[in-house]
């Protein structure tokens, strides 16, 4: 009865959709859900769960660089993952309340740009060589990332027939191992190259140590800045 009453509402929909003679190549529910699932835009959203996976994973990595780039103790590199989770504690519900005013889609669109943002800002910490800089960066990615995960898991659901919606959300959460795995392998071979950064820096003069620490922070830049690039709004 049920089934029969949403089919109901989803003609009217698509009904109501009709512009120019033509019908929305698939028809909305009043619930949210599609009557079926458009796939390109499912992979694109899907991509979304990998990027901040990589983004997660990466943060490991950097508190490893940090603590021999800028000489920091155990506190001071915990500074990177209070940052990066300080970001979703103070922007979920903010997020949430925003997408709710808006759509799911502006809100993948201002969690890209939040995360874009963050990633530029490496630019300029690795020319200043500044730790707090780094901590401003990962937070204004956490901020995206907090947007993009409120929107994508819920958004990946209404992708379809509702009584598919939890196998669409386990499709799309499958990239976010696919993204740990790719964040691993990015930090492994263009930022983590050294064994031991404490004991090449220790061998070197205070301008050349800065020097190296630079080029470390140009390579940490380089693997966030490149998770960037690979994401563009749906």
């Amino acid at each position: 009865m049920a089934e029969a009453t949403e089919t109901k509402i989803g003609t009217e929909a698509g009904q109501v959709a009709e512009n120019g003679g033509k019908k929305t190549p698939w028809i909305e529910f009043s619930n949210g859900y599609l009557d079926r699932t458009p796939v390109l835009q499912f992979a694109m959203t899907s991509v979304l769960f990998a990027i901040w996976a990589i983004a997660s994973s990466l943060n490991d990595i950097l508190i490893t660089q940090f603590k021999a780039v800028f000489s920091l103790s155990d506190l001071a590199t915990a500074f990177v993952q209070s940052a990066f989770y300080g970001g979703y504690f103070l922007i979920a519900i903010p997020a949430s309340l925003f997408i709710k005013k808006t759509s799911y889609k502006l809100g993948i669109i201002a969690g890209l740009s939040f995360f874009a943002v963050g990633c530029f800002i490496f630019f300029p910490a690795s020319r200043l060589v500044t730790y707090e800089v780094f901590l401003f960066a990962i937070f204004v990615e956490a901020i995206g990332l907090s947007f993009l995960e409120t929107s994508a898991d819920t958004y990946a659901t209404l992708m379809g027939p509702k009584r598919l919606g939890t196998v669409r959300l386990n499709v799309a959460q499958t990239m976010n191992a696919l993204g740990l795995i790719t964040g691993i392998l990015l930090g492994k071979y263009l930022v983590f190259q050294d064994s031991n950064l404490h004991a090449e820096m220790a061998k070197m003069t205070p301008e050349a140590a800065k020097a190296y620490g630079a080029e470390q922070s140009s390579a940490a830049r380089w693997s966030r800045t490149s998770t960037c690039s690979s994401c563009s709004p749906c």
